[in-house]
């Protein structure tokens, strides 16, 4: 079972993050990939920290308590990694009203949107990979698209399959120490495979990766 949650429809947008973040969005991508020109597609190549620390900022901007307990001068920036002796992110007590990332079994339940066949949209269709999947996500050869662009799911959600891959909270295996590997769900425009933007298909990255085809969306406890 899943508690109520909440999930927003899109993708953090660059805009999105750039607003937020300010200053530290420069950090992180050296200046480029936050054109004006760009700023409605999804944010990539942020790692499991940056959407941390954006989920708590966010939090703070519309006075909610952030949900991580997760000090910032723990955090480089520019490295994309703790500092020596830094703490990694925990849960705070008293933060569930913030804005965080959602826990793999939410981001799954969201994009099935109850349904049980390998994609949301259904299976077996003639011409899969060339007419049906691309109304729905994104994938190889496609470069990503702009936040919401695409035909949303059953219960209104955009881009769940294909275009950035999305952090989620949970470690890769339950056995894994917080700092081996987190997960990523949804695939990308980098899979040149449908079955790799199936609902089931889970990946995983070091939390300090930065790879091109990440990004997330945000998720509340209601």
């Amino acid at each position: 079972p899943v508690s109520e949650f909440w999930m927003s429809d899109r993708e953090v947008s660059k805009q999105l993050f750039r607003a937020v973040l300010g200053e530290k969005a420069s950090e992180i991508f050296g200046g480029d990939g936050l054109q004006e020109d760009a700023l409605t597609m999804p944010v990539q190549g942020v790692n499991f920290y940056d959407a941390i620390v954006f989920c708590n900022r966010l939090s703070q901007r519309l006075n909610l308590k952030p949900y991580y307990q997760f000090a910032e001068e723990d955090y480089d920036f520019e490295k994309g990694d703790l500092r020596e002796g830094g703490r990694f992110p925990e849960i705070a007590e008293d933060g569930q009203s913030g804005y965080r990332l959602p826990t793999e079994r939410e981001w799954e339940y969201a994009c099935r949107a109850l349904s049980r066949t390998r994609y949301a949209f259904g299976e077996g269709f003639v011409d899969l990979e060339k007419r049906i999947l691309p109304r729905f996500g994104v994938f190889y050869p496609e470069n990503p698209v702009e936040c919401g662009s695409k035909r949303p799911g059953r219960w209104g959600s955009f881009e769940l399959q294909g275009n950035v891959q999305e952090w989620c909270w949970d470690k890769y295996h339950q056995s894994d120490d917080d700092r081996n590997s987190r997960v990523l769900r949804g695939g990308s425009f980098h899979n040149n495979l449908p079955d790799l933007l199936r609902s089931a298909i889970r990946f995983n990255n070091s939390p300090e990766d930065r790879v091109s085809s990440s990004g997330f969306r945000l998720s509340r406890t209601k």
